[in-house]
């Protein structure tokens, strides 16, 4: 989902993607503020955070500069049995 820089639109993502209970949410956000209100409403569900370069309270934080644990890290979750297939969408840019 595309936050489009935008703190209304990232807290809309964020909670459209938690009403379908996803097992772990990644989330990249550039407003602190907004990642604090995400962090308590995950927090509440206790459905786990990966931050992508940005601090969220509570979650792990991987840099989008470290290819190896990022591989790893989608390794280990396609690995995991479940449903969670059903919440991951891959995104690519538009050419």
């Amino acid at each position: 989902m595309d936050n489009q820089y935008n703190p209304a639109v990232a807290l809309k993502n964020a909670e459209a993607l938690l009403s379908r209970h996803p097992d772990l949410f990644i989330q990249y956000n550039l407003d602190p503020k907004t990642n604090n209100v995400i962090a308590v409403k995950f927090g509440e569900a206790k459905i786990p955070i990966l931050a992508i370069d940005l601090a969220i309270p509570g979650a792990p934080v991987v840099g989008t500069n470290n290819y190896s644990v990022a591989t790893k890290a989608g390794h280990a979750i396609g690995n995991r049995p479940g449903t969670w297939r059903s919440f991951i969408r891959p995104v690519f840019p538009e050419a």
